[in-house]
């Protein structure tokens, strides 16, 4: 069988089954000894090491999984047959999860909790707001009914009926239920009615089929999660949220073909089925349900008098941050347009001039030394190889140097004391925060403050006087509040203590009063308590949203992040007292916290693979090779924490029966990860010669090989990887001995086929730095670079002498008249040398004939380094050359799809291209080269909901001998 022919078929069953490839194996860190919590319902595995024991974070993840099933499982009518896995990690400052079904069901859990204006701060047990979300994943997904139950009883679990619906639904029914059964989640979050009262009130509300599909339109990745949950919450108040339960048992399979519930894609369906009608007519209910809502909304904050502002930025999308250096000459925040990089930028306030703008790396906030002369800041990095972790930096301004200030902290919020010796900071320390001080110069961080059960400090700032530092404290409960430490005594003293979420706060330049943001009234705006006075008054009055507050040392400007349908940008305001409100009371309307049952822990055990290891599903396949037909078996696995991964594809021709297979292992416990490999082929062959006749053969051949990956650097802007890996390769004449009852005396003398051992090793190293942002139509900056030589010697037991060396250089350069214009350029070539006749020869020309179904279920990508043109293989040497050069421009968005259905497209782009290459038997001969000049039109879209496709249409031209016109239209992406 084809090897493209079996990973057909997987992408197929992935598509149409829900199944997934399976994880990459990749290095783990050598110190990590792993254990195992058993439940009633779930195997909790996690991992202690040199920095690392997460053994009270599995004990919390167990106890909430638990009240997670006892809760959702009733809800859902359904529990799963198995226990569900949950692998618990602290590899990065990022906050998230994941769960699949398919072959079994895992939850991934990372352990650290969400920013402070993250669109997930909104949570009063952050674990157990995870597991509730990805448990109801797998509770919807597992529901399986009919056909789809009894083909995984045959060939194990990999059809899931559930996992093909839009993107919206999944993710919507799992927020939904993340905040039905708490008291916070995003259901319930400010920052989710915000993007939606703004989205609604500026006309800028999504149509059914752009929240489907996977919509360029603001705010992207989120749109699932926003729009999906809002929806469910309507329809469960309006028909009851067993309704919800229904969707997804009728889709899972419930009742079979009659209501279409074990076809995919049949969701309107589905739901005129509960419902009595589609979803796309209940969202049209939905949207006018919504522009009710949030008129009346709009009225009440006109009543009030809504805040004039000036925007100082323009771009929507992103913008955070910001803040004024002592002396409130200028001012820093990080930026991105989608249309170029993220910027840290710093703006003269006098005169609203940018004076410095430099690529941010990963940070959130930059903080200004006293004397402006620097700038300190965050960054995430890997940390020991196996960690992305965030630690602070200190970049002189004038020179552009950068020195490192932390290893390994973890490190959030900088802020540089007043007199320019010490940066305040907060650290992650296994979902814990500390309130952490280092020296400006460097040296050992000392801890201020102490979190603990899950507390989390955020964006701390000194008084004026260096004595005290204000910051935003998560506690158990959800109370996200505004607290001041004393540095001196220790003393904390609350500034306030309510449901209310209350963020990043500032020192007024006297230090007797601090602002800061809040969603008090369902609407984050920015507030000032005098402390003196104790009182509480109303700074901005917005319909959007009000974040960051930053005040001028004479208290007469409020810079703020301020929001609309767009995105976040920079705003200024006057500060005049007389403006400001009364606040209104804050009403608490949220439902008691969730309480996590306390309990023993459930006993640990170390670790074993050997219980996911085993395959959990197989199929056949059907395919074809050089003899006809060929039927398949195919088989692959891996446990769940990652050490091992596997993969046997066996076929056989039907008409020969000749057998072959391709095994594939996978060790992650080493450092590099550790691949190995074998197989078997029969293929014909030509090379014999039989009394001056050319003869094909049946090749035999078997091959094993081992590999290693080495990713030796790693930047947020620059990678570097190596590979090492030996291969030793037997070839034989399959038809040797009919071969020679051919010959007969007279003959010519025969030319047998080469056999026997091919054997070497090979080396790749790749260099890459591109960057691609939102509406880019290509990659647009950076380059890639690629070597890999190969060697088979007598040194290394083979019997030919064969080297190869490949190269490629592709280099974006972004056009400075026009954004979202790029030139693309490309470089590659080859050389092969050797006393094997049949070693490395290279073929150039256009590009081969494809069949858009197929390579749609193949996901082949054509495209590269093609010499268009000319005909697929016009030329061949032992070497080649080949330059290609494309410029590329967007022409117009698209944006819309068919309802649910899975097919969208996002916009079409347009490419100019010339290439210039030959291939060549000895030196190369520059007045050789080939050109070939033409255009293509490209549409970007996206199938079954989150596949990204490319569809070209182009036409080259080819101007020297053997050119021809060529007319193409093709799945699969540009160089």
């Amino acid at each position: 069988m084809t090897r493209p022919t079996v990973r057909r078929v997987v992408v197929l069953l992935g598509f149409l089954c829900g199944l997934g490839p399976p994880a990459a194996i990749r290095a783990a860190d050598p110190s990590q000894r792993w254990f195992t919590l058993e439940t009633p319902h779930f195997y909790v595995h996690y991992y202690r090491s040199v920095r690392h024991d997460l053994r009270a974070a599995a004990q919390n993840v167990a106890r909430s999984a638990e009240l997670a099933h006892r809760v959702l499982a009733p809800i859902f009518r359904h529990a799963p047959r198995e226990r569900t896995h949950i692998v618990v990690t602290d590899d990065t400052d990022g906050a998230n999860g994941s769960a699949q079904v398919v072959p079994y069901n895992v939850i991934r859990a990372y352990v650290t909790g969400p920013d402070s204006l993250s669109s997930l701060n909104d949570y009063d047990h952050w674990m157990y707001g995870l597991i509730a979300h990805e448990y109801a994943h797998i509770l919807h997904i597992d529901t399986i009914h009919g056909l789809p139950r009894l083909v995984n009883a045959i060939f194990g679990k990999s059809w899931a009926p559930n996992q093909l619906q839009p993107r919206w639904f999944i993710e919507g029914l799992a927020t939904h239920h993340e905040s039905a059964r708490t008291a916070g989640g995003r259901v319930r979050s400010s920052i989710f009615d915000m993007h939606l009262r703004a989205a609604v009130l500026e006309g800028r509300f999504l149509t059914f089929d752009q929240i489907s599909s996977s919509t360029r339109y603001y705010p992207r990745g989120v749109v699932p999660y926003l729009y999906g949950s809002r929806f469910l919450k309507y329809l469960a108040d309006r028909f009851g949220e067993d309704a919800l339960a229904r969707v997804s048992h009728i889709y899972g399979g419930e009742g079979g073909t009659a209501t279409r519930g074990a076809l995919p894609y049949q969701l309107n369906r589905v739901a005129q089925a509960v419902f009595g009608r589609t979803f796309a007519e209940l969202y049209a209910d939905f949207t006018e349900y919504l522009r009710r809502v949030y008129a009346l909304q709009r009225g009440l904050v006109a009543r009030r008098g809504v805040t004039a502002s000036v925007k100082v930025t323009d771009h929507g999308e992103s913008c955070q941050a910001p803040r004024l250096s002592d002396d409130g000459r200028e001012l820093v925040f990080v930026h991105d347009d989608g249309h170029d990089r993220t910027y840290v930028t710093v703006l003269d306030t006098a005169t609203g001039r940018e004076v410095e703008r430099v690529q941010s790396l990963g940070g959130d906030t930059t903080s200004f030394t006293p004397d402006r002369r620097f700038l300190v800041y965050e960054q995430p990095a890997v940390w020991r190889s196996f960690y992305s972790y965030h630690d602070l930096y200190v970049r002189r301004r004038s020179a552009g140097t950068v020195r490192r200030l932390t290893f390994g902290e973890r490190a959030r919020d900088p802020v540089v004391s007043p007199d320019g010796r010490t940066v305040v900071y907060v650290a992650n320390e296994l979902g814990d925060h500390r309130l952490k001080a280092v020296s400006f110069d460097g040296g050992r961080p000392r801890l201020l403050l102490a979190g603990a059960n899950g507390d989390q400090f955020f964006g701390p700032r000194f008084s004026p006087d260096g004595r005290r530092v204000v910051f935003s404290r998560w506690r158990a409960g959800g109370l996200r509040d505004i607290q001041i430490l004393d540095l001196t005594t220790r003393k904390l003293e609350d500034v306030t203590r309510d449901r209310a979420l209350d963020v990043d706060p500032h020192f007024s330049p006297d230090g007797r009063r601090v602002y800061f943001s809040s969603d008090r009234t369902g609407i984050f705006n920015v507030y000032r308590y005098d402390l003196d006075a104790r009182r509480l008054r109303q700074v901005t009055n917005v319909l959007g949203g009000a974040f960051t507050p930053a005040v001028t040392p004479d208290e007469r400007t409020l810079y703020y992040v301020g929001f609309s349908a767009r995105g976040y940008d920079l705003h200024r305001m006057e500060l005049r007292e007389e403006r400001l409100l009364e606040p209104l009371p804050y009403v608490d309307t949220r439902p008691a916290p969730v309480k996590v049952p306390a309990g023993p822990d459930y006993p640990a055990r170390p670790y074993s693979p050997l219980g996911t290891l085993y395959p959990r599903s197989w199929f056949f396949s059907v395919g074809s090779d050089a003899y006809g037909t060929t039927l398949g078996l195919n088989v692959r696995g891996g446990d769940v924490a990652g050490w091992h991964s596997y993969a046997v594809n066996a076929s056989a021709s039907v008409t020969r029966g000749y057998p072959s297979y391709a095994l594939t292992y996978g060790y992650g416990r080493l450092w590099p990860a550790l691949r190995l490999d074998t197989s078997r082929y029969e293929s014909p062959r030509g090379g014999l010669v039989v009394d001056g006749q050319r003869r094909n053969y049946r090749e035999q051949g078997y091959s094993l090989g081992a590999s290693v990956g080495l990713p030796v650097l790693r930047l947020p802007l620059h990678t570097v990887s190596l590979s090492l890996g030996y291969r030793a390769s037997w070839m034989r004449h399959a038809d040797a001995d009919r071969e020679e009852l051919l010959v007969r005396p007279g003959m010519m003398s025969p030319q047998y086929p080469e056999v026997g051992f091919l054997s070497g090793i090979s080396f790749g190293a790749t260099y890459r730095n591109v960057e691609r942002y939102t509406w880019s139509v290509s990659t647009e900056r950076g380059r890639q670079v690629s070597l890999s030589m190969r060697a088979d010697h007598a040194a290394f037991g083979s019997d030919y002498f064969v080297a190869q060396l490949n190269w490629s250089w592709t280099e974006y350069i972004p056009m400075p008249w026009r954004r979202d214009h790029v030139l693309a350029l490309g470089f590659g070539g080859g050389i092969g040398r050797g006393d094997l006749r049949r070693r490395g020869i290279f073929f150039l020309g256009g590009f081969p004939e494809q069949n858009l179904v197929t390579a749609l279920l193949d996901q082949s990508s054509v495209g590269g380094l093609f010499l268009r043109g000319y005909a697929p293989g016009t030329v061949a040497g032992d070497q080649y050359h080949l330059m290609n050069a494309e410029y590329r421009f967007p022409l117009f968005n698209i944006e819309k799809g068919v309802s649910s259905l899975p097919i969208y497209a996002n916009h079409v782009h347009l490419a100019a291209f010339c290439d210039v290459g030959n291939a060549f038997f000895g030196h190369l001969k520059p007045s050789e080269l080939k050109v070939g000049v033409g255009g293509e039109v490209l549409l970007e879209g996206v199938m079954f909901y989150v596949l990204p496709m490319t569809l070209r249409v182009g036409y080259a031209k080819g101007l020297m001998e053997e050119g021809s016109h060529e007319f193409h239209v093709l799945l699969g992406n540009p160089f």
